[in-house]
């Protein structure tokens, strides 16, 4: 690394850079990891993984896709599958998301995310 950067000064802010917005990444998700409510939790997770929890500008409100299954959603929201499946058929119900094979839409990031900062 030492070489690397002898060779690249600048790169050593690339670096910076980096660790920085992985610090930043991990403590977002222990964030929303502390919410009690799942429904708050599974509703945070799910605008993080779509990159739209904090997002601003244009694109914040736009739907986005998650290729994941149901079972690795649950995983990262840290519910059981059962809870995340209750949760997400009433997102679902609400017009919140749309469920696809292997595959979650946030098709309404502002309302989602107001589900969020409930919990």
């Amino acid at each position: 690394m030492q070489a690397l950067l002898r060779r690249r000064p600048e790169g050593a802010v690339d670096l910076g850079r980096n660790a920085i917005w992985g610090m930043d990444l991990a403590m977002q998700c222990a964030a929303d990891l502390l919410i009690r409510d799942a429904s708050a939790r599974c509703a945070a997770s799910l605008l993080r993984l779509a990159s739209r929890r904090w997002a601003t500008g244009p694109e914040a409100d736009l739907p986005a896709e998650i290729p994941a299954s149901q079972t690795e959603l649950a995983m990262l929201c840290n519910v059981s599958r059962n809870t995340f499946s209750r949760v997400v058929r009433d997102f679902a119900s609400r017009r919140l998301v749309t469920l696809g094979y292997r595959s979650l839409t946030v098709i309404d990031p502002v309302r989602l995310r107001a589900v969020a900062e409930a919990g």
